[in-house]
């Protein structure tokens, strides 16, 4: 037992002696020197030209004030090219240290190579108040109030003499890449000047660019040299309303059919495709819509206004009209009005007579048709 106990403490010290040996060594390798080699240039002979084949890689240029890979770009994705640019009429300017700078009236603010000076406007001299500033957006902050912040979110401050002072400087368009949407007045400006770039209808129509629609939209005498009589839509459609199930439907004329129904059928029509009108012939509502819309589309009215002044000066109020009166009236349409329009009133005026015989089932009599055709056949036309 004594001899393990002896062995044991035996073993413990040389243990102890090689692991003050291992610290010593330790203590020596970090107290050395430490000799660190660094790349030499390459060897170039002297008074010697590089080959032609060897290409001398320049070094890059780095930017002195360098800020991050994202501060490079603007909120569009876009690189950000700072334009240079005066500010006149401010009489102090905030830095984002919160400390002002007051200008005199013959100084101005001037922003040139990413850099704000305060000049003498005079001379173009003066002391730089603010370095490395890569402008990101402006805004008008109030009405004589102009912010500006950098890429890095730094905020001047502009204080201007007057409101309009403020305003010419947001609205300059060296500023455009900067206000974004804050300056509506720059969007508005060029939509302005793209649509007064607009030619005329008259143009249009001189040049041929615009023409007439084959029904809807066109002129009773442009049809009548076509068909050389009232048009075949409003005879297929009176036709249809006349039937029995449809001219006795209530408030004929006076209830509004399917607008987009209506509109369906008028492009079909307008390329000649008259039977689809057979697939509305239940629906006197529709029919009737059409019918009124062809009237109320036609670029002149089928009574023109100067036909309607003169009818007017005779027909005036509700009174019983003499037999001279009504020779009168009757002059005045027969003189005045085209051969188109004139038959075309008859046609109309047949029809309308059709639908009042019918006035106690349909529930619309003289004055209810006038009402609802009145604003659509004497309208002021195109050329007024």
């Amino acid at each position: 037992m004594m001899v393990s106990n002896s062995a044991r403490d035996t073993n413990q010290l040389k243990y102890l002696a090689e692991l003050e040996e291992v610290l010593k060594t330790l203590e020596l390798s970090r107290n050395e020197e430490v000799y660190t080699s660094y790349l030499t240039p390459f060897p170039v002979p002297e008074n010697s030209e590089p080959d032609s084949d060897v290409e001398v890689r320049q070094q890059r240029s780095i930017r002195k004030y360098r800020v991050s890979k994202t501060t490079d770009f603007d909120l569009r994705g876009k690189v950000a090219t700072c334009e240079d640019f005066d500010i006149r009429g401010c009489s102090k300017m905030q830095l984002p240290n919160k400390s002002c700078v007051k200008l005199k009236k013959y100084e101005i603010i001037r922003y040139q190579n990413e850099n704000i000076y305060k000049c003498d406007e005079s001379n173009l001299t003066g002391e730089i108040l603010y370095h490395n500033v890569i402008l990101k957006s402006a805004r008008l902050f109030s009405k004589r109030e102009i912010e500006l912040r950098d890429v890095n979110n730094k905020i001047f401050v502009l204080y201007f003499d007057s409101s309009k002072d403020a305003r010419s400087f947001i609205e300059n368009d060296k500023l455009s890449q900067y206000t974004g949407s804050d300056n509506k007045s720059t969007i508005t400006k060029a939509l302005l000047r793209l649509l007064g770039k607009r030619a005329s209808r008259e143009m249009l129509e001189k040049k041929g660019i615009y023409q007439n629609e084959p029904i809807f939209g066109n002129t009773l005498s442009n049809l009548f040299s076509v068909e050389y009589y009232v048009p075949r839509f409003i005879l297929k459609t009176m036709s249809l309303i006349e039937k029995p199930e449809n001219i006795c439907s209530v408030g004929i004329y006076r209830t509004s059919g399917n607008l987009a129904t209506i509109q369906k059928i008028r492009f079909e029509v307008d390329k000649g495709r008259l039977d689809v009108l057979d697939n509305y012939a239940r629906d006197p509502d529709v029919l009737t819509g059409c019918l009124k819309l062809f009237f109320r589309e036609l670029r002149e009215p089928l009574i023109p206004c100067r036909t309607c002044e003169s009818l007017l000066k005779i027909m005036g109020g509700d009174k019983q009209y003499s037999k001279k009166e009504k020779d009168e009236i009757r002059s005045i349409i027969k003189t005045q009005l085209q051969k188109s329009n004139l038959e075309t009133l008859q046609c109309l005026i047949r029809h309308l007579l059709e639908v009042v015989k019918y006035k106690d089932q349909n529930k619309m009599d003289t004055y209810n048709l006038a009402v609802c055709w009145g604003p659509t056949i004497i309208f002021a036309g195109n050329e007024n």
